[in-house]
């Protein structure tokens, strides 16, 4: 797992400048808190056998590149999400403990913690690829379908990276982390939203038939295979209910929707041919 760390090039330019002007300690203690931050996330990751393809560290955060989150179970997700926050309190707590035994300077105490707490809230900002973010993404998959609450995410982290320019430019514009920091949470938004269709094809595709809670969709039969897809809940099994004006003409399953609608490439045939 330590393998597939790595330290983003602005990074190492950051260390480079501290040493520059005797902020090493400094950065090397945030550099510390974003490293446990984010083993927290990955070991939990690796508990349940999750594929991490890559843990990179910024100067002002970091990001656990993987394909699972959207694809497991609201437990598990839940777990791997929370993580990476819960070390923040087992940091407060080692620094209060090592500064109570006078082991760590008094200097070095306030600024642990004023950067331990500083990461802490910036991560449960409610934007993705943030911990807040990806924490309300899990309940709004609760009540909307995925499409649709992938959309609603995707629209709220948008508002918030406006938000968090304009605060920005009227507050403190020079403040280099701060536009940094701005600028990762407004590409990663670009980046999910280019890939909106990517994830709800692997949503889709890594689907298994082990859920025991069933959701019934009612659909017209000449409603697209793709269209119905969209309409697909998180964590449900799905039983595809075609209906002409009042009548049932037919039922068709999730696993044989998904089927036709991707391996055999039939995304726009109508589901009333399957019957």
């Amino acid at each position: 797992m330590f393998s597939k760390i790595k330290i983003h090039t602005l990074t190492w330019i950051l260390i480079a400048i501290s040493l520059l002007s005797a902020r090493f300690i400094e950065i090397i203690i945030m550099f510390f808190i974003v490293f446990v931050h984010e083993m927290g996330h990955a070991f939990m990751a690796q508990r349940y056998k999750w594929d991490i393809r890559q843990i990179r560290i910024l100067p002002f955060g970091g990001e656990m590149e993987t394909d699972a989150f959207g694809c497991k179970n609201f437990a598990e997700e839940f777990l791997v999400i929370i993580a990476g926050p819960m070390q923040h309190v087992f940091l407060f707590l080692s620094a209060y403990i090592l500064n109570y035994l006078q082991m760590m300077p008094d200097w070095i105490y306030v600024f642990f913690q004023k950067f331990n707490l500083m990461i802490l809230i910036s991560n449960l900002y409610p934007a993705l690829p943030l911990d807040g973010g990806r924490l309300l993404f899990l309940l709004f998959a609760k009540k909307w379908p995925f499409v649709i609450a992938h959309r609603r995410i995707m629209i709220l982290s948008s508002l918030f990276a406006f938000s968090l320019i304009v605060c920005i430019l009227l507050l403190n514009p020079t403040h280099v982390n701060s536009w940094l920091f701005s600028l990762f949470i407004s590409f990663s938004i670009f980046r999910e939203w280019k890939h909106r269709h990517f994830f709800h094809m692997r949503f889709l595709l890594s689907r298994n038939n082990e859920e025991k809670i069933i959701k019934k969709i009612v659909v017209r039969p000449d409603e697209k295979l793709m269209n119905i897809s969209r309409k697909f809940y998180k964590n449900r099994k799905h039983e595809i209910v075609v209906k002409k004006g009042n009548q049932i003409i037919g039922i068709v399953t999730e696993v044989d929707l998904i089927k036709n609608c991707f391996y055999d490439k039939k995304p726009f045939e109508k589901v009333g041919n399957l019957l």
